[in-house]
């Protein structure tokens, strides 16, 4: 019974079941595209779902970076400012508003970091899904034992 289940496992590696319809990918084309244009070797993978999760990442993190680096700008000119006694703010104390100026750097700097994560995360993700595309997983179940074949396009 041992070696009918072993040539069972041998012949689904060596006949898939069922028409391979994929087209091939090429990773390196893959992470190129998703370089380039971010999603893009998500969208040439297949997975359109992917796409728009990636725009939305990173479209909330760039816009959060943009709006932290505007207002460290306004409080580091404030703080120049009160500095050099021209304070346009009369209730912020120069400590308080050098806090914030620092405050926001430290938030810019946060979200300029997950943004390139999430950019390096994506050109990954297309790469190694582009590698992935041909495996394939076949399973037949019958009553007496379960089948199982790994498959590589």
């Amino acid at each position: 019974m041992q070696k009918l289940g072993f040539l069972n496992i041998w012949v689904l590696l060596a006949h898939p079941v069922g028409g391979d319809t994929l087209r091939p990918t090429n990773p390196r084309l893959a992470a190129w595209l998703s370089g380039l244009l971010p999603g893009a070797g998500q969208l040439y993978n297949g997975s359109i779902w992917k796409a728009p999760i990636v725009w939305a990442y990173l479209g909330v993190t760039g816009f959060l970076a943009y709006q932290a680096h505007q207002q460290y700008l306004y409080y580091r000119q404030a703080y120049r400012h009160s500095l050099m006694g021209q304070a346009s703010s009369p209730t912020l104390m120069p400590e308080n508003l050098r806090f914030l100026r620092e405050s926001y750097r430290r938030d810019r700097d946060v979200y300029i970091v997950l943004f390139l994560l999430g950019y390096i995360s994506q050109i990954g993700d297309a790469y190694v899904e582009a590698h992935l595309k041909g495996f394939r997983i076949y399973a037949r179940l019958r009553p007496d034992a379960i089948q199982l074949a790994l498959g590589w396009r």
